[in-house]
């Protein structure tokens, strides 16, 4: 393959590179602080384990930690030859593979950045990190993405190659039916064995099958509008050179790991956040490695541990969990298909499993669900889970269950409990959440079926993991205690302020922005919340969520939206008020419990008819007041509208950790919001008048004054439309 060198760097002093790279501590052990050179450790001790696997049609492709160590090394040569200097961006701009991970560690080997980018990110998103960040080289899935980048290169002129990972031969899932396949087991042991896998037996060693892309793929002037080049992965990992060239290139590979330290930058990670513009955090090699060292002292995780891939790697939490699973040598499936996660977990049992919240309520709804259509099976079921959890307290407690719990118990694991079990993959070293809030009745049920969920609380700025929960400190309806030898606050308005050794090095090319976000050494998260009498840590919510009323009442709607999601009625709920008079609600149900609810009504409607049916509204009334009965006045939802479109990260409403983009969904429904104030304006208008005229009549009477007045902002029944919502 010819070599494209695109070292020549037009306005070099100008790019600030300088603050993505740190010094080397001498008597530092580059394996504890450096994430390359971790992976060159564990290449060493675990050789021929298996490091990664993928499902290709009914293969497993799996390759050891001897063939991932090839093919990083590989792909370090080839960037090196092409240019890539130390502190150069290079993207990953591709769903999650093998591939991501390998490129990922090889970009580093050479003191590049990586810079991840989401493979569900729109043009103007690649644009804007590409840009910002002055990335040279991206790596992308397939020809998709390859097209993409092409289109937008006159807006990116820093970036100069392209390297495709797949290619249009490749399979539906978007990969090629052969490569290292080991067809069935891995290293001797089925996937689905309840000890996971097992053996230290090498799996084949073989070249990637991805294919050259089409004639003219490399030599994309026409489609870029410039000199952008673009190569195939295969072509990067089969050059061709002359032995002494690539003993050149391997010792100025030697020399750049030499150089390199604890605090250059590991990686440049664009918040994905629910306000504003992408920032690039700057996450170092020494914070990432805090967090395999901080999750040492609580979990015991071996090389015969495994997990599953299936959260975005773009994403800090996945890519940070990634890390931890090559420091202990362990296993990683990857999942091409994140709609497929319920069947994989199930096939692949992984013993090591980190989700956000959303997983784990589908299943405590699904388990729900398939025993709704019988009052027998729904009293066995829910008489199951409380002997479930009759069983747990008394192991939390540390007391032996009696004779007569022990006999029941076996009965419930029998019936039920195994079920769900098996559901998740079965028991698990580890099985976390973060990403955003898991409702403590989640977590109680999942105990219920002897499974401890360890939610976790973190932010990008501190790479990313803050505080923990673990089967040694735990507690329901926290995010756990922080990282030993961390700090915690409480700064102005309750804001959590954190201290530690894995707080980000700033964001990139925004010194006001990274001078506002750390202060003193205090990060300041955004988040409210306070740590309990025990030392664990409760968030309330995101500072800038909190609703300041018009009458002044500083109301967190995110408990309110919990009390709500409690509801499988409810797939969405978003409270409003900011700067209102008072709280109202947009609310998208779940389609399948609205069909559902429709034929208990002896409704003949279905989908979006049902959902805009007046006996849906009313039912959604009723069902709101009653969980909300018991809140404050101010904090009752004075009116409602039914969404009936989906919120996605297509769509822009949802971030890849499945949160609600608040300001996004302000925005798309303004007309749905303020014709719902409006309504209640006018609503509040004619009570006023009503009270006014009676109590002149009153007066007239000869009653003397008026009694207390009764006009208040009511649940209305007129009905009222807006642009794609309805409500009564």
């Amino acid at each position: 393959m010819p070599v494209a060198d695109i070292s020549s760097r037009p306005g070099t002093d100008a790019d600030p590179a300088a603050a993505l790279l740190g010094s080397p501590v001498a008597g530092e052990d580059p394996a504890e602080v450096h994430l390359a050179h971790m992976f060159r450790d564990t290449v060493s001790r675990y050789a021929y384990r298996p490091a990664s696997r993928v499902k290709v049609g009914e293969k497993w492709q799996i390759r050891t930690y001897a063939d991932m160590g090839r093919r990083v090394e590989a792909i370090s040569l080839a960037l090196v030859e092409h240019g890539i200097a130390r502190g150069d961006r290079v993207a990953i701009f591709s769903h999650n593979s093998p591939e991501w991970i390998e490129i990922d560690l090889a970009v580093m080997t050479v003191g590049a950045v990586p810079v991840p980018i989401y493979p569900t990110s729109t043009g103007e998103q690649v644009v804007h990190i590409i840009a910002d960040a002055g990335v040279r080289i991206a790596c992308v899935a397939g020809p998709a993405e390859r097209d993409l980048v092409a289109s937008i290169h006159d807006r990116t002129p820093s970036l100069k190659a392209v390297v495709v990972i797949d290619t249009p031969e490749s399979g539906e899932d978007g990969r090629t039916g052969s490569g290292d396949a080991a067809e069935g087991d891995v290293a001797g042991t089925s996937p689905a064995a309840e000890g996971g896998v097992a053996g230290t037996s090498p799996a084949a060693d073989s070249q990637d099958a991805v294919r050259n892309v089409p004639d003219g793929a490399h030599d994309s002037q026409d489609a870029a509008g410039g000199d952008l080049r673009v190569v195939a992965l295969a072509d990067v990992l089969s050059p061709q050179r002359t032995p002494e060239r690539t003993a050149e290139l391997k010792a100025t590979v030697e020399e750049r790991m030499s150089a390199s330290s604890g605090d250059d930058v590991a990686s440049l990670i664009y918040t994905s956040g629910t306000t504003g513009a992408p920032k690039g955090v700057m996450i170092t090699h020494r914070a990432a490695m805090a967090q395999p060292a901080a999750l040492d002292k609580f979990f015991t995780i071996t090389p015969a541990d495994h997990s599953l891939c299936f959260l975005p790697l773009s994403h800090a939490l996945e890519w940070a969990w990634s890390m931890v699973l090559l420091t202990h040598g362990c296993l990683n499936t990857f999942v091409t298909n994140p709609k497929t996660i319920a069947s994989m977990l199930v096939e692949v049992r992984p013993t090591l499993f980190v989700s956000v919240p959303k997983l784990y309520e589908q299943v405590m709804t699904v388990a729900h669900e398939k025993v709704s259509d019988s009052r027998l099976k729904t009293r066995l079921f829910n008489w199951s889970i409380g002997v479930g959890r009759r069983w747990w307290q008394a192991s939390e407690d540390g007391r032996r269950p009696e004779l007569g719990l022990r006999l029941r118990h076996k009965v419930a694991d029998a019936l039920v409990l195994k079920a769900i079990r098996t559901a998740v993959g079965g028991p698990k070293t580890v099985l976390a959440a973060g990403g955003a809030p898991l409702r403590q009745e989640v977590e109680e049920f999942f105990a219920s079926v002897g499974l401890l969920v360890c939610q976790g609380y973190g932010l990008t700025e501190a790479s990313p993991l803050v505080s923990f929960n673990s089967p040694g400190a735990h507690k329901f309806g926290t995010a756990g205690k922080p990282l030993v030898g961390s700090e915690i606050k409480e700064g102005a308005e309750g804001e959590i302020l954190y201290r530690g050794p894995n707080i980000m090095k700033g964001y990139w090319n925004a010194p006001e922005a990274t001078a506002q976000t750390i202060q003193d050494g205090w990060l300041h998260t955004g988040d409210v919340g306070h740590v309990d009498e025990d030392g664990y840590l409760v968030i309330t919510d995101r500072l800038k969520d909190i609703i300041v009323t018009l009458n002044g009442k500083n109301i967190s709607p995110q408990p309110i939206e919990g009390l709500l999601m409690a509801d499988p009625l409810f797939e969405q709920a978003v409270i409003l008020g900011d700067n209102r008079p008072c709280l109202t609600l947009l609310v998208k149900p779940s389609l399948p419990r609205v069909e559902e609810l429709a034929e208990k009504l002896h409704l003949s409607l279905s989908g979006v008819d049902a959902m805009r049916s007046p006996e849906l509204v009313e039912e959604l009334r009723r069902r709101v007041a009653d969980l909300t009965a018991k809140l404050p006045h101010q904090e009752q939802i004075r009116d409602l509208r039914v969404l009936w479109d989906d919120f996605t990260q297509d769509n822009g409403l949802l971030t890849p950790t499945l949160k609600v983009r608040r300001r996004e969904v302000e925005k798309r429904f303004t007309e749905v919001i303020d014709e719902m104030y409006s309504r209640l304006a006018k609503l509040r208008k004619a009570d006023h008048v009503r009270h006014d005229h009676e109590e002149a009549e009153h007066e007239k009477a000869g009653h003397g004054h008026a009694g207390d007045g009764h006009g208040h902002a009511g649940h209305g029944h007129g009905h009222g439309d807006g642009h794609r919502g309805t409500g009564e």
